[in-house]
C-alpha cells in the first residue's frame, strides 16, 4: 500500500490569514475532505446543537465581548492550540460511528480531542 498525501490549499498571505477546518462531507476517500476557511466563524461542539448545527458557527461578531454575549450560558469558548485525530474520528470517516451519524450527521469536522486556552466560560458551564 502506498501512502496517500492530502493536498490542502496554499496558506493565505499573513494579512489574509484565518483559521481553517477540515470538513468531512461523508464517508469515503480524500475526495470527501474539504478545507473550510473559518473567517470570523469557529467550529462548534457537537453537544450544543441548539446554538447552531455543527460543524461551524454563524459569523461571529468581531469584538470578544460581543462574541461572548452571542454564546449560550452553558458553553465554553476555547482558543484551540492543538487537536488530534483519534479512533472515533477515523471511524466517523469510515462511516462506522453510529451515534455520530445519528445525532450529528454530515458534514463533520474531526478533532474531538483538543487543548488550548479557555477564553470564556458561561455562567452555567
Amino acid at each position: 500500500i502506498s501512502p496517500v498525501r492530502l493536498t490542502l490549499p496554499a496558506p493565505p498571505a499573513p494579512e489574509d490569514a484565518c483559521a481553517q477546518a477540515i470538513s468531512i462531507a461523508g464517508p469515503g476517500g480524500l475526495d470527501r475532505l474539504t478545507a473550510v476557511s473559518l473567517g470570523s466563524r469557529a467550529t462548534v461542539g457537537y453537544n450544543v446543537p441548539e446554538f447552531c448545527p455543527p460543524p461551524l458557527t454563524p459569523q461571529l461578531p468581531a469584538s470578544a465581548e460581543e462574541r461572548r454575549k452571542a454564546l449560550p450560558p452553558h458553553c465554553v469558548l476555547v482558543r484551540v492550540h492543538y487537536f488530534s485525530v483519534n479512533y472515533a474520528d477515523v471511524t466517523i470517516r469510515w462511516g462506522l460511528y453510529e451515534s455520530a451519524l445519528r445525532y450529528v450527521g454530515w458534514p463533520i469536522v474531526p478533532g474531538f480531542d483538543l487543548s488550548g486556552v479557555v477564553e470564556w466560560a458561561g455562567s452555567e458551564s
